[in-house]
């Protein structure tokens, strides 16, 4: 049996819409309406249109709010052609290719591109042809997870949970959209060997440096980034130091607890060895890990506690 959905309607005239904010969204939103015969009126609160596609004026320098990349340029053409309009007449859109260039840590980079061959070819040179591989089927799962999701949960009227029942749900289901990601990215072993070959020196006891590349910049606060920079290039392995130590050689004498704040939050802990600080008062203090497995890590170090 076939669940039959039903749009929700507006009480009362409907002849003049208001449509609040002059972002993409909204002026997507107003060109429809427009399309269908109704009067529209959006207000914004900026002095300019766009939302986060808007820009500022800025000391006679105009500055982009961004995004200046658009994915998908169709959502504005279909907006546009609800009023006889066409994007090709109003705007020029360059194709960039690649779309943009990352660059990790350890100074490698890969070009990011729109093209699926193009693409699977910088996985295949950057990273090996097993990764190739697994982008390709990366790939193909997410095309088919957006061929079920866009029509029948993305582009349409849900009034309810009741809405989202169908056969769609059970395809999306089937498809494994209710899953973790993790398990459907295939592993690069080219870009994993050096890690995993350090972190086997360490746990086998020959080499405690883990010297890994590391990239804090995403780290909330300047002094957050501090505390882990200065832990990481002055606590080794075999020492152990407290938190008001710590923030005595960041410059911050007063600021034990946010140094503890800042180890309770790091992103990459051993290869940051938060473990090697301690309270001043005894004992070995709170660990992400817990107590115990902070202990045995000292225990594995040679520190004594």
């Amino acid at each position: 049996m076939r669940a039959v959905r039903t749009v929700r309607t507006v009480q009362g005239p409907t002849d003049h819409v208001v449509v609040v904010g002059a972002g993409l969204a909204g002026l997507c939103t107003a060109l429809h309406l427009l399309g269908a015969g109704r009067r529209v009126t959006v207000v914004e609160r900026g002095s300019h249109p766009g939302g986060r596609a808007g820009r500022l004026d800025l000391a006679g320098y105009t500055v982009d709010t961004g995004p200046t990349v658009l994915t998908m340029p169709e959502l504005l053409d279909e907006a546009l052609a609800a009023v006889g309009e066409k994007l090709a007449d109003r705007l020029e859109l360059v194709r960039l290719d690649p779309a943009y260039r990352t660059t990790f840590a350890d100074g490698s980079s890969i070009a990011v591109h729109t093209d699926p061959d193009a693409m699977e070819a910088e996985v295949r040179a950057v990273c090996g042809p097993a990764s190739a591989q697994g982008y390709r089927e990366l790939r193909e799962w997410l095309t088919a997870l957006y061929r079920t999701e866009i029509d029948t949960f993305i582009g349409s009227n849900l009034d309810s949970p009741l809405s989202l029942l169908g056969p769609d749900l059970a395809r999306l289901a089937a498809l494994g959209g209710f899953g973790r990601l993790g398990p459907r990215i295939v592993a690069s072993d080219h870009e994993l060997a050096a890690t995993r070959d350090v972190f086997s020196a360490y746990f086998e006891g020959d080499d405690h440096t883990l010297n890994l590349p590391v990239d804090l910049s995403l780290v909330r606060s300047d002094f957050r980034r501090t505390t882990l920079q200065t832990l990481r290039s002055g606590v080794h392995a075999g020492d152990i130091v407290t938190y008001g130590t710590l923030a005595q050689r960041i410059g911050h004498p007063k600021a034990a607890r946010a140094v503890g704040s800042a180890c309770a939050t790091n992103p990459v802990p051993i290869i940051v060895p938060c473990h090697r600080v301690v309270p001043g008062s005894g004992g070995v203090g709170s660990y992400g890990g817990g107590p115990a497995r902070k202990r045995q890590l000292l225990a594995h170090e040679g520190a004594r506690t």
